[in-house]
């Protein structure tokens, strides 16, 4: 822009009059300029136009997490998870924007951390949640209102359409079965804050409740 902006200034220099085609050639150009500069400037536009940012939408969580040790570690199946390193600079066990196979040895942890977390979220076995935050240190489980519902699940391409689209086959097919997934019945006990659309759970709290025997 700087190099383009001197030669226009030695040109006009230069010139002593303009035919209508030049007049209409260097108003163009400064439309141009202008444009490229001012409408990327503009907050609304720059964000929703051309970079696709997203918006965090939960503040409630962000707020609760910023306040908590630095090394915590949350593990979600939720979408909004992706905020939580930008909005709270706190760790999360696995996301969809951070499932891409950049590299085999990158993807397989990916992959196993997924299915782990499906499998426990959706056991109606107590002890797999348990065992579950045990190997990975989880420290809060985030968890959207619909979470546990097939058309949560169906709506998810990253689950279902990947894989471990056999895993998520098997949580819907719990979710369709008479035995409900264990997490259900202790979630509201052990709720440490939420919002109009997500709950976060505290691992402390799951890690101390006893698992009961499904007949």
């Amino acid at each position: 822009m700087t190099i383009w902006l001197d030669i226009g200034q030695r040109w006009l220099k230069n010139k002593q009059q303009f035919n209508l085609l030049e007049k209409t050639k260097i108003a163009l150009v400064t439309l141009f300029a202008l444009t490229i500069i001012i409408v990327p400037a503009i907050p609304y536009i720059s964000i929703n136009w051309f970079q696709d940012w997203r918006v965090g939408t939960a503040p409630e969580i962000y707020q609760y997490l910023a306040q908590q040790p630095k090394d915590i570690l949350v593990a979600s199946l939720s979408t909004e998870v992706n905020n939580i390193p930008a909005f709270c600079q706190r760790s999360i066990l696995v996301g969809d924007e951070f499932a891409l196979a950049y590299h085999p040895a990158y993807y397989n942890q990916i992959k196993q951390r997924t299915i782990d977390l499906l499998q426990a979220q959706y056991s109606p076995d107590l002890k797999v949640l348990q065992s579950f935050i045990r190997q990975y240190n989880v420290d809060y489980l985030l968890l959207d209102n619909n979470a546990f519902t097939a058309k949560y699940l169906l709506a998810k391409n990253w689950l279902t359409n990947s894989s471990w689209t056999k895993q998520t086959q098997q949580a819907i097919a719990q979710l369709k079965s008479k035995y409900p997934p264990a997490l259900i019945k202790i979630m509201p006990s052990c709720l440490a804050v939420s919002s109009d659309t997500l709950k976060l759970l505290k691992s402390s709290c799951l890690l101390e409740k006893q698992p009961t025997r499904s007949h």
